[in-house]
């Protein structure tokens, strides 16, 4: 994706606008342009472009009004200078329909573009974590692997350990990794979301269980096969069922016993 629509958009801007802003304006958007790709891209153009439609707009309308009040047009003629610009607008619309869908699609792409980011910001950044307590949380890791998901954070188990036995600056550590099982039994096998926690987890979320309890210390290694159901999994799989607690469920072909369930 180039800039060649941005820049031949710039032509609408006021004479003045263009002669001190063009070069100036094009360069900018090349930057942000150069290190995107996909959709950030694409969602980033589209955000400068609808930009630039909304200064044309405005700046046109301050344009048109400086030179009806340099002719003479006092306060009253507000209301005829809004109808005015509507039907000289409308008219432009029924001209050209082609140009005008482009720019209420990009208009709508930058809108759109402008909402999902302010959605993603406001839930990681602005809205506290749903735990007790939240400002204290902290992720902590050791290196990013750049080779598969740019997202992945990790920590070697030795170093976990190291930083339990010696750390001062936090007053508890718990470990997690994304696991993905085949759920069989009492439905359709299906691949679930779910997480190998260390016990600790819990208690530094200051989660209390719904049903049952979490994990034990003693329990903490691969050989222990225990769950902790999620509030969502067992209402859709097991019906809620209140005597879910002792039961097991087949997680990657092997029974894990349930000892609790999550709250909502």
């Amino acid at each position: 994706m180039t800039a060649s629509f941005y820049r031949w958009s710039l032509r609408f801007l006021p004479a003045s606008l263009q002669h001190d802003h063009h070069d100036e304006m094009l360069a900018m958007v090349r930057e942000r342009l150069h290190d995107r790709k996909g959709l950030r891209r694409t969602a980033t153009y589209a955000a400068e472009v609808a930009d630039l439609y909304r200064t044309i707009i405005r700046e046109g309308l301050s344009h048109r009004r400086r030179v009806r009040s340099d002719t003479g047009g006092g306060a009253g003629a507000g209301n005829k200078d809004f109808k005015s610009d509507l039907r000289s607008a409308l008219r432009s619309l029924h001209r050209r329909p082609g140009y005008a869908f482009v720019v209420m699609a990009i208009l709508a792409l930058g809108i759109a573009a402008t909402s999902s980011a302010f959605t993603v910001v406001s839930g990681v950044l602005l809205r506290p974590l749903p735990y007790a307590d939240s400002e204290r949380l902290a992720l902590v890791w050791t290196e990013l692997d750049r080779s598969t998901d740019p997202t992945e954070m990790t920590v070697s188990p030795a170093d976990f350990v190291d930083w339990k036995a010696s750390t001062t600056s936090f007053e508890m550590l718990a470990a997690h990794n994304l696991w993905h099982p085949v759920l069989s039994g009492g439905g359709d096998a299906r691949t679930i979301m779910a997480g190998l926690v260390t016990p600790e987890l819990f208690d530094v979320l200051g989660v209390q269980p719904l049903l049952g309890r979490t994990f034990r210390l003693e329990e903490s290694g691969t050989s222990s096969n225990v769950t902790v159901l999620s509030y969502g999994l067992w209402r859709s799989r097991y019906g809620s069922d209140p005597a879910i607690v002792g039961k097991f469920v087949t997680l990657n072909g092997l029974p894990h016993e349930v000892v609790g369930v999550l709250p909502a």
